[in-house]
C-alpha cells in the first residue's frame, strides 16, 4: 500500500561530549606490594575509602578517605600468606563493613569482621582450592545471606562458601571451571534473578560460565573463548540491549582486551578486541567515566588506559594516564564527591596507591525542533523523526488520552475528533526534551475508517507526493479569504473544522478561487483539494 508523508519532524537531541580527562595522579603509601584494592565505606563517614591486599607483607591497608580524593595514612591488618584478592560485604549482618581476602599460597581465605570505625577483628581462616585468586561475594542460595565464591588457579574450579549470616562460612563446595582461573565475577548472567558465575580461565584461553540454580549450587560450566591469556573480567552493558556483556584483560604480553557480547540467556557471542595502551593488562573494570549513559573500559597495564564506549559495543581508541609503577588492580568510585567516577590503583613495584581523580566535563544536552509539511493520505499519516545517536527512548503521546513508549511505534484513533501528537524525548546524558506538532490529526466524523499514525524508521517504501505548494493556499494564516490556485482544474473544495465537521464545500472547474472565510471562526482548519488535505490558520 502506497503511503504518502504528512510531516517530517527533525528533532535533534545532541550532545557536547568532551575528552575523557584525568588529573595527575597522588600517590599514597600502602603495604609492600599492594595488588588487589577494592573501595568502600569503612569508617562509616559517608567517605569512600579503599583497601589494598599487599603481597609480599602479608597484610591488608585500609586508607581513610576525607572527601575530598586525598587520604589518609595506612592502617595494616595481617592476614594469611600472600593476599592476592579481596572483596566486601557485610557478613554477620550488624550494617558494618566486613572484608575476605583470598591468600594465594596458603590456600585459603581470611575473614576480618568490621567494627564500624576502620578497624578489623583478628582473622577467621577457610581453606579453599589450590592456588586461590579471584574471589566475589553474594547471596547465591537466596537466604539474605553473603555467600563466597573464590577462584583457584591450580585445582582448576571455585569454591562455594555459604554464610550463615553471623560471619562464618560453611564447608565448600568445588565447581569445576578452565584451567587456571584467575578471575571471578559474579552477576545475572542469564536474566532469571538468580546470581550465576563467571571465571576468566588463563591458561585455557577462555571464559567459564556458571548458571546458578539459586539454591547455592552451579550447573556445568560452558566455556567460551576469550582470546589469548584471560586475567581478568568485568561484566556490564556495553551494547545497550539490556543483556549484561563481558569485557576481559588478555595475555602475558598482549596489548589487547576482548569484549564477548551476551545473549542474555547465558551465552556469549565469539570475541572482539580492543587495543589498550600497555602490555600485560592485569585488571579490567567497567563503568560509566565520560557520563554518557555508556558503559567503558579501564584496563592497568603499564598505565591506566580508559576506553571510551560509544553504546554499541566497541570503544574509542584507548586514552592512556600515568601512573605510580607498574599498576596492578584498579577500582573505580567518586572519591571526591563530585559526582564522577574516579579511579584508584594498586602499584606493586612502588608499594603505593594512586589516585585519579576524573576531570571529564559534565556532557550538555542540546535539543532543537524543526519541521516541513508534506502531502498526505487520509487514512495515513507518517512522522519521521531524526534521533541523534544518544536519543535512546520517546514515549509518543497521541492526543486521545494514550500514549507508546518507544522510538517507532504506531497509533490508529477509532473516534472522530483534532488529535495533537507530543513527544518525550530521552537521550543517553540523563537528559529529556518535549516537543508538540502545531499541526494536528484528523479523523473526519462521517467517515467510517480509521485513521492511522506511524512514526517511522525510515522512508524505504514511501511515495512523496506534490508538495502543499501545488495546490497554493495564501494566505495563511488567512484573515477575511484564501486563494486556492492549482495549476488545473481545481474541483471539489471542502473545509473542515476541529470536529472534523465539513465548514464549507463547493466544486469548481476554475484552477484559482477565492473563498471567504468570514463566517469561520478564528481556529484551525483542513482544506481537501484535489485529492489533499492542508491546514489552515483563521485569524
Amino acid at each position: 500500500m502506497k503511503k504518502n508523508l504528512l510531516f517530517i519532524l527533525l528533532l535533534f537531541i545532541g550532545q557536547v561530549n568532551a575528552q575523557i580527562c584525568f588529573g595527575t595522579a597522588t600517590s599514597f603509601t600502602a603495604g609492600s606490594h599492594p595488588g588487589s584494592i577494592i573501595h568502600a565505606d569503612f569508617n562509616g563517614d559517608g567517605n569512600t575509602d579503599v583497601a589494598s591486599t599487599n603481597y609480599s607483607s602479608n597484610n591488608i591497608s585500609i586508607l581513610f578517605g576525607t572527601g575530598t580524593g586525598s587520604f589518609g595514612s595506612a592502617t595494616n591488618f595481617s592476614v594469611g600468606t600472600n593476599p592476592c584478592s579481596i572483596t566486601s560485604a557485610d557478613f554477620n549482618g550488624d550494617g558494618k563493613v566486613d572484608l575476605a581476602v583470598v591468600n594465594r599460597w596458603s590456600n585459603n581465605i581470611s575473614i576480618l569482621l568490621g567494627s564500624g570505625n576502620g578497624s578489623f577483628g583478628s582473622t577467621t581462616n577457610y581453606t579453599v582450592g589450590t592456588t586461590p585468586f579471584g574471589i566475589v561475594s553474594a547471596d547465591f542460595n537466596a537466604d539474605g545471606k553473603i555467600d563466597l565464591a573464590v577462584a583457584n588457579a591450580n585445582s582448576n574450579n571455585v569454591s562455594v562458601l555459604l554464610g550463615t549470616g553471623t560471619g562464618s562460612f560453611g564447608s565448600i563446595t568445588n565447581f569445576t571451571v578452565g584451567t587456571g582461573p584467575y578471575s571471578i565475577i559474579e552477576a545475572d548472567l542469564n536474566g532469571d534473578g538468580k546470581i550465576d558465575l563467571a571465571t576468566a580461565n588463563n591458561t585455557s584461553n577462555n571464559i567459564s560460565v556458571l548458571l546458578s540454580t539459586g539454591a547455592g549450587s552451579f550447573g556445568t560450566a560452558t566455556n567460551f573463548s576469550a582470546g589469548s591469556s584471560p586475567n581478568s573480567l568485568t561484566v556490564a552493558d556495553f551494547n545497550g540491549d539490556s543483556k549484561l556483556d563481558l569485557a576481559v584483560g588478555n595475555g602475558v604480553t598482549a596489548f589487547m582486551g576482548s569484549v564477548l557480547l551476551g545473549t542474555g540467556t547465558g551465552g556469549f557471542l565469539a570475541p572482539s578486541s580492543f587495543t589498550i595502551g600497555g602490555p600485560s593488562p592485569s585488571d579490567v573494570v567497567s563503568a560509566d567515566f565520560d557520563g554518557d549513559n555508556k558503559a567503558d573500559i579501564a584496563t592497568t597495564n603499564s598505565t591506566l588506559s580508559v576506553l571510551s564506549g560509544n553504546g554499541s559495543g566497541s570503544f574509542s581508541p584507548t586514552t592512556d594516564f600515568t601512573v605510580s609503577s607498574s599498576p596492578s588492580g584498579v577500582t573505580c568510585a567518586d572519591f571526591n564527591n563530585d559526582g564522577k567516577i574516579d579511579f584508584a590503583t594498586a602499584n606493586p613495584s612502588s608499594g603505593d596507591i594512586s589516585i585519579l581523580l576524573n576531570c571529564t566535563p559534565t556532557p550538555t544536552c542540546v535539543a532543537s525542533v524543526t519541521d516541513s509539511l508534506f502531502n498526505i493520505s487520509p487514512l495515513n499519516w507518517g512522522i519521521l523523526p531524526h534521533y541523534s545517536s544518544q536519543v535512546t527512548n520517546a514515549i509518543w503521546h497521541w492526543g486521545d488520552g494514550s500514549s507508546t513508549n518507544g522510538l517507532y511505534p504506531s497509533h490508529t484513533y477509532t473516534a472522530a475528533g483534532r488529535y495533537s501528537i507530543c513527544a518525550i524525548v530521552y537521550t543517553s546524558c540523563g537528559d529529556s526534551a518535549n516537543t508538540c506538532r502545531n499541526d494536528s490529526i484528523y479523523r473526519i466524523a462521517n467517515s467510517a475508517s480509521m485513521v492511522q499514525v506511524n512514526i517511522l524508521q525510515n522512508t524505504s517504501g514511501i511515495s512523496f507526493s506534490q508538495t502543499i505548494n501545488n495546490p497554493a493556499l495564501y494566505p495563511n494564516p488567512a484573515t477575511n479569504q484564501i486563494t486556492i490556485k492549482s495549476v488545473t482544474e481545481l474541483g471539489l473544495i471542502k473545509i473542515f473544522n476541529s470536529l472534523g465537521e465539513i465548514s464549507f464545500e463547493m466544486k469548481s472547474k476554475n484552477t484559482i478561487e477565492q473563498i471567504n472565510l468570514n463566517e469561520l471562526p478564528r481556529g484551525i482548519y483542513i482544506i481537501f483539494v484535489q485529492g489533499k488535505y492542508s491546514k489552515l490558520f483563521k485569524d
